[in-house]
């Protein structure tokens, strides 16, 4: 099950989902999804991901850590778009 609410969870983006989203397509109740945000934080707790899990208002999303946001940063500036490198 983590893994399709990961899965979920990477589809819809900055969109997130709320609690009542998730146990409506995962047809589970809340104390299932309340254990399976736990076990999914507990596995991007680790230092060896550099993403994470948490609720932003009242949504549940995948964000980027802190520690590795510089890095991400810099390559977006690095970065070039090619659609408009070929139409100059």
């Amino acid at each position: 099950m983590e893994a399709v609410l990961e899965g979920l969870l990477f589809v819809v983006g900055d969109d997130g989902l709320s609690l009542e989203q998730i146990k409506d397509i995962l047809e589970i109740d809340f104390e299932e999804i309340k254990a399976l945000i736990a076990t999914l934080q507990e596995e991007y707790s680790k230092d060896s991901r550099g993403i994470k899990i948490e609720f932003l208002g009242n949504k549940l999303k995948l964000t980027t850590k802190k520690n590795i946001i510089c890095i991400i940063k810099d390559y977006l500036k690095i970065k070039k778009p090619t659609h408009l490198v070929k139409l100059l």
